[in-house]
């Protein structure tokens, strides 16, 4: 898939503000995914940093949501 289609489709698909945590934390993974796939791609170094670094905040922001489900909170 184009980096321009994954971010189509990320931006298609992003859940709303009432959407179960479950579906948030998977569209946060998409987006850490599709910021990686930037990264593969970025010319320069402190580019392709930037978006891993971004990949690697929503990957955790994912993971937060998902710890938030185990112990009974709501994290946004």
């Amino acid at each position: 898939m184009s980096t321009l289609v994954a971010i189509n489709a990320l931006a298609a698909a992003r859940p709303t503000s009432d959407a179960p945590a479950v579906v948030v934390a998977a569209w946060y993974e998409r987006k850490a995914v599709v910021l990686h796939q930037i990264a593969d791609t970025s010319p320069s170094l402190s580019e392709h940093d930037t978006y891993e670094s971004l990949a690697e905040q929503a990957h955790q922001h994912a993971v937060r949501l998902l710890g938030s489900l185990r112990q009974g909170g709501a994290v946004r």
